[in-house]
Parts: C-alpha cells; sequence; structure tokens
C-alpha cells in the first residue's frame, strides 16, 4: 500500500497535510470548555512557543466560524455550508 504523505507522494491525500493537522487540534481544543481551552494554551505555549499558540488560537477560531479545510470541503461536495457545533 503506498503512502500518501508530502514527503513520500507528489499528490497528498488532504488528512496527510500540516493543515489538516492543525485543523483537527482544533476541534478537540472547541470540545474543551473555556478553562480546559486556556490550560492547553498555556501547555501548548510552552512547548511550542507563544506564535505557535497565537496561531493555534486563529485555527480554532476559523474552524469554529466555518472557515476550516473541512466546512469548505463539506460545501463544496454537498453545495450547503455546514454548520459547526461544539
Amino acid at each position: 500500500m503506498p503512502c500518501y504523505c508530502p514527503a513520500c507522494s507528489d499528490t497528498p491525500k488532504p488528512t496527510y497535510t500540516e493543515a489538516f493537522k492543525r485543523e483537527c487540534l482544533a476541534r478537540y481544543i472547541l470540545t474543551k470548555d473555556r478553562r480546559g481551552r486556556q490550560y492547553f494554551y498555556a501547555g501548548f505555549a510552552k512547548h511550542h512557543g507563544e506564535p505557535a499558540a497565537r496561531q493555534l488560537a486563529v485555527d480554532v477560531k476559523d474552524v469554529y466560524d466555518g472557515k476550516s479545510f473541512y466546512a469548505k470541503t463539506t460545501q463544496a461536495l454537498t453545495g450547503r455550508r455546514r454548520r459547526m457545533v461544539y
């Protein structure tokens, strides 16, 4: 079975991309309450740096607003916007 990651394939599958990984992480964060998100951001900033934590917060807002890869793909396939409920 071939590998579809960006390093091994000229045409990687969307789920193997960095953008999808960031969106998946953002969806996970949206399952947390406010205190849980703050705790997660603090730990993320400690390990990855403050700029990465700010970018993650932007990614979370984009997923919440429906501007994510998954939301755009769903809209393109079905012709309607999927309402993200968290």
